[in-house]
C-alpha cells in the first residue's frame, strides 16, 4: 500500500513537473516571437532611416543651393541680385576703361572695392598707389576717367551692337599740354584700329590742327551764330 501511494506521488510530482517545464518553454517561445519581432521592426526602422536620411541629404543640398541663390538675389524685389549683377558689369566695365586709360597715361589706373561692390577708385601709381576716390579727382583726371569709362562702355556694347559714331562733349581744357597730346593720339589711333567716327566738341583751339575735318560754330553777334564746314549749307 505504502509502495503503490509512492508511485503515485512520483507520477503526480513529474507531472506537474512536465507542465511546470510546458509553461515555461511556451514563455521563452513568446519571449523568442517577441525579440524576433522587435528585431524585424529594428531592421525595417532601420532601413526605413536610411531612406529618411537620404532623402535628408538631398533636401538639404538643395536648401544649401537655392540658400546661395538666396544670398545673390536678397529680397523679393530682387535688388541684391541687380547690385550683384552691377557688380559683374562694373568689373568688366573696369576692365576695358584702363585698356583705353593706358593708352593715355601709366600713371592712374581705375579699381572697384570689394566692400563696395558699385564704388569707383583711383590708383595714381606717381603717389605711391594712393588710392583715391573718383569723387575728389581734379578736372583733368575726371575728364581721363570719364572718357575711358565711355570709352570702356562702347567697346563693351560694341560687342552686340554696331556703334559706327561717339561724340565727346568738352572737358579737353582741363588736360595739360602732355595728357591733351596724349589723349588726342588715342582717339586717333582708336579711330584708326575701329573705324569710329569720332565727334569732339570743344573749346580748344589747340585741337583744330589735329582734327582739319570739322564743323565751326562762329558767332556772327546779336546772339547769332552761322556754322562753317563739310555739308554745311546756308
Amino acid at each position: 500500500m505504502a509502495e503503490n501511494e509512492s508511485i503515485i506521488w512520483g507520477l503526480i510530482r513529474n507531472a506537474r513537473e512536465r507542465k511546470a517545464k510546458r509553461i515555461m518553454l511556451q514563455n521563452i517561445n513568446a519571449e523568442i516571437s517577441d525579440f524576433n519581432h522587435k528585431l524585424m521592426s529594428h531592421y525595417e526602422n532601420v532601413k526605413t532611416f536610411g531612406e529618411k536620411r537620404k532623402a535628408f541629404d538631398e533636401q538639404k543640398l538643395r536648401c544649401e543651393k537655392w540658400g546661395k541663390m538666396k544670398n545673390l538675389m536678397g529680397a523679393a524685389d530682387g535688388k541684391d541680385f541687380a547690385q550683384f549683377v552691377q557688380g559683374i558689369t562694373l568689373k568688366q566695365l573696369i576692365i576695358e576703361a584702363n585698356l583705353h586709360l593706358q593708352r593715355i597715361t601709366n600713371r592712374y589706373q581705375l579699381i572697384s572695392d570689394s566692400a563696395e561692390d558699385l564704388a569707383l577708385y583711383l590708383i595714381d601709381h606717381d603717389l605711391g598707389n594712393e588710392k583715391r576716390s573718383v569723387s575728389n579727382l581734379s578736372g583733368g583726371e575726371k575728364f581721363l576717367v570719364s572718357l575711358s569709362l565711355a570709352l570702356g562702355i562702347s567697346s563693351m556694347a560694341s560687342r552686340k551692337i554696331k556703334i559706327d559714331t561717339l561724340f565727346l562733349d568738352e572737358g579737353f581744357g582741363t588736360l595739360d599740354s602732355q595728357a591733351l597730346a596724349s589723349t588726342v593720339n588715342m582717339l586717333q589711333t582708336q579711330q584708326q584700329e575701329n573705324g569710329k567716327m569720332l565727334g569732339i566738341i570743344t573749346h580748344v583751339e589747340t585741337l583744330k590742327d589735329e582734327f582739319p575735318l570739322r564743323i565751326e560754330v562762329k558767332k556772327k553777334g546779336q546772339g547769332f551764330s552761322i556754322l562753317e564746314g563739310p555739308g554745311v549749307s546756308r
